[in-house]
């Protein structure tokens, strides 16, 4: 099999590439995403308007502020 595993450096590099800010690494988009679901949203957005990263990004924090209360609820317990 002829396969070919992609790593972070690699979505990073893709991003760079596509004129994303340096600021803005897959690290910090996996850490605001719910699940991988959002996360290749999150993506397909970014490579598609990669002046309107960090706008992006903004917004999916506050779409998912409610899960993010949530795990620190649990983790308190």
């Amino acid at each position: 099999m002829n396969i070919k595993l992609l790593r972070l450096a690699d979505f990073n590099a893709k991003l760079r590439e596509d004129g994303v800010d340096k600021k803005m690494v897959v690290q910090k988009i996996c850490r605001v995403c719910r699940d991988e679901k959002d996360i290749r949203v999150v993506l397909d957005e970014l490579w598609q308007r990669p002046l309107k990263a960090q706008e992006v990004l903004s917004e999916v924090m506050m779409k998912n502020q409610s899960v993010f209360e949530f795990e620190k609820a649990l983790s308190c317990k």
